[in-house]
């Protein structure tokens, strides 16, 4: 990787993989590094949505650059593909300790949770509440914890 400091890179590419690897190490992992030391599942869920709150308006610049160019730019594509399967993956590991911790509601698949996690703990659904409608992060931090454990979560 180039140096940060000249801001040069020798192509597009280079570019967007520097700026995947800041958004990583500076904001995605440290945020993550949270989740995974918690004690158990249910306190792991509230720190993952935490997390989220805390890291997403640090990168969701970054992110709307990247998405958009993705679009048109197969480069960029390719660059934005691995950020997309790590957040997955990291949605697949929080629902599989959910399970193995017999916290999913009946009918509440490991794949069906991880689905839900991507979509709800997302910068488009941090962006659309709190940048378009206007909430403020600590509501949604409380509502998206709410419908996570509404929706994946047994009773009790």
């Amino acid at each position: 990787m180039p140096d940060a400091r000249t801001l040069h890179f020798d192509s597009k590419a280079a570019l967007l993989e520097a700026l995947h690897h800041r958004v990583n190490e500076q904001d995605v992992e440290p945020a993550m590094r949270k989740v995974w030391n918690c004690a158990d599942a249910r306190s792991a869920l509230d720190t993952f949505v935490a997390a989220s709150t805390t890291a997403i308006p640090r990168f969701i610049g970054i992110f709307n650059a990247l998405e958009a160019a993705a679009r048109v730019e197969p480069v960029a594509a390719a660059t934005w593909q691995p950020p997309r399967e790590g957040r997955y993956a990291d949605c697949l590991r929080m629902a599989g300790w959910l399970e193995r911790d017999e916290l999913l509601a009946d009918g509440v698949t490991t794949r069906s949770a991880a689905d839900v996690l991507f979509t709800l703990v997302s910068v488009r659904a941090y962006e659309s509440l709190v940048m378009i409608c206007g909430w403020s992060p600590r509501r949604w931090t409380s509502w998206t914890r709410q419908a996570l454990r509404s929706e994946l979560l047994a009773p009790g």
